[in-house]
């Protein structure tokens, strides 16, 4: 997030700054389900389910995304940039054993957010980087051609 922050106050945002973000979020998961596993392995079990249910909905996305555009979505929607807080306090609360609903709550959110970028790839007419949300894909798509709003 602070990758974006920073481009954007530089002016130097791109399509392919998008894309690498987002491969950066797919290692930033990775890596963390990987030191969970390696801290506490019974944890990563107990919550396979949960975290299944993330990386399912991950792979749905890229799946609808690749077969539609062959890339990987990049759209950065608002759901994703919220679900960062989220995620981060559900591995907070997990790993300190307070609870353990924070955390599915978290994977939940996650696959939401990721059913919600399925959708958009389905919506889109052309390959696109920086979606807000599939209500702003839905509505450019009911303007005039002529419109030229940033979804």
């Amino acid at each position: 997030m602070a990758r974006r922050l920073l481009a954007r106050k530089l002016h130097q945002e791109s399509a392919a700054g998008a894309r690498l973000d987002t491969v950066a979020d797919a290692v930033f998961y990775s890596s963390l389900l990987l030191a969970v596993a390696a801290v506490n392995p019974q944890m990563v079990f107990d919550e396979l389910p949960w975290i299944l249910v993330a990386i399912g909905s991950y792979l749905l996305s890229w799946l609808a995304s690749w077969l539609k555009f062959r890339r990987l979505p990049s759209y950065h929607t608002w759901a994703a940039k919220r679900v960062w807080v989220v995620v981060g306090a559900g591995i907070v609360c997990l790993l300190a054993g307070w609870a353990a609903w924070p955390f599915r709550l978290a994977m939940v959110c996650v696959g939401i957010t990721n059913l919600e970028a399925t959708a958009i790839s389905l919506t889109l007419n052309q390959c696109q980087t920086d979606v807000r949300s599939i209500l702003h894909v839905q509505k450019r798509n009911q303007q005039p051609d002529d419109a030229d709003d940033a979804v």
